[in-house]
């Protein structure tokens, strides 16, 4: 992972010292790399301090509007989750949370998309779905940006936020195995 100006490793959500990544208004990245080429899970232990305008786990793409799976904490300042994912320039899905997620507490947010469905989970529950009508995957290209805690648009704000075990699975897991991270 690179590292920008103050990420700090902090306790995560058992009290394990410097297992957890405290955003805390910056960034980290992963190498540029083909993540998403079927269908997949995001899941991540996060603890959310402040939530801004569009706040981000995670956005890996090619910059605004270029082939994006963005997984955010929130739609906007609604403080629900929401997961997009985009071919080339366009949308091919969004799923927003129904529920909210709870500021200055621990929790488990996961986001499963098939190829033709998506869900958003909070601790285990489903909070929110939405389905495509032609079933399709995200391109199988290498994404160049791929932030965490970060967006590609400008204009959306940073995470300031404490995440651990953030995953990125190459299928979709079940609502059973959903539930079963919640004791990792």
């Amino acid at each position: 992972m690179k590292q920008a100006d103050g990420l700090l490793f902090t306790f995560d959500r058992n009290g394990n010292e410097s297992t957890a990544l405290d955003l805390n208004g910056t960034f980290t990245s992963v190498p540029p790399g083909v993540y998403f080429k079927s269908a997949f899970t995001i899941s991540v232990w996060i603890n959310p301090k402040e939530v801004g305008n569009w706040s981000r786990v995670i956005d890996f793409g090619n910059g605004e509007n270029s082939d994006n799976v963005v997984l955010a904490i929130t739609d906007g300042l609604s403080f629900k989750p929401t997961l997009h994912v985009y071919i080339s320039n366009r949308y091919l899905l969004v799923v927003n949370s129904m529920e909210q997620i709870i500021q200055n507490n621990w929790q488990l947010l996961a986001a499963t998309f098939d190829g033709a469905n998506g869900k958003i989970y909070i601790n285990g529950k489903l909070t929110g779905s939405a389905s495509i009508q032609i079933q399709s995957l995200p391109r199988n290209i290498k994404r160049k940006y791929c932030f965490i805690g970060k967006s590609q648009w400008i204009q959306d704000d940073f995470s300031h936020s404490i995440i651990s075990d953030l995953r990125i699975y190459n299928r979709c897991l079940s609502d059973d195995e959903i539930l079963n991270l919640m004791k990792l």
